[in-house]
């Protein structure tokens, strides 16, 4: 099944930048748990993969099998490849920063520009939800550096198994009991968001 890089991208771009903690779409993403010393980025994760029609067992969400402590990451361990290259990487893919250390980080990624030199990311745990452009380092190695971080693992969403419908913006809010309003009126939509090359490239993954 050719993967909801549309759905991805929008709704979480939508999340990060209305997820200020506290917040109704905060607390819907985080189901509650975003108070104090938490970290949520791997939250938003979760929460975009379940809505846009992920519903393996290691999806860690109250709606889904249950909520485990400590599992944001570890669970997401199915998606990784260990080298990742930045040509290979698509709007609504997962990106996981400094992998091997206590601080690593995950993000999804929204657009990666034409010269790869710059990324734009949605990001929880900052705190809160956020859209992040910074710059993309490239060392003589071939290591890729994200806002000082090591970009140490990449979640394909080709790797990812949907077995459900995917859902758009104004549906999750919906189904959340939060106003939808006219999301798609303020250039929120994949169109606007990812770069031509990627748009072309989304079209044809699953075909070439």
């Amino acid at each position: 099944m050719t993967p909801p890089r549309r759905e991805m991208v929008e709704l979480a771009h939508y999340l990060a930048l209305h997820g200020a903690r506290g917040g109704e779409v905060n607390r819907a993403v985080t189901e509650g748990r975003d108070v104090g010393k938490y970290s949520s980025c791997g939250d938003l994760v979760h929460c975009v993969l379940y809505a846009a029609g992920c519903r393996s067992g290691w999806i860690n969400r109250g709606e889904h099998d249950g909520w485990r402590m400590g599992a944001n990451l570890s669970r997401l361990w199915p998606l990784w490849h260990r080298s990742p290259l930045l040509g290979l990487l698509l709007p609504g893919d997962v990106i996981l920063l400094d992998g091997d250390r206590q601080t690593a980080h995950v993000a999804i990624a929204v657009s990666l520009s034409t010269d790869r030199s710059v990324l734009t990311t949605a990001d929880y745990g900052q705190p809160g939800g956020k859209v992040l452009t910074c710059q993309v380092r490239v060392g003589d190695r071939g290591e890729v550096t994200i806002r000082g971080r090591r970009w140490t693992h990449h979640g394909s969403l080709a790797r990812v198994p949907w077995t459900a419908p995917a859902l758009t913006v104004g549906q999750w809010l919906a189904a959340h009991g939060l106003d939808s309003g006219p999301w798609y009126e303020r250039g929120l939509t994949a169109d606007v968001l990812c770069t031509p090359e990627e748009l072309d490239r989304m079209a044809r993954e699953g075909t070439e």
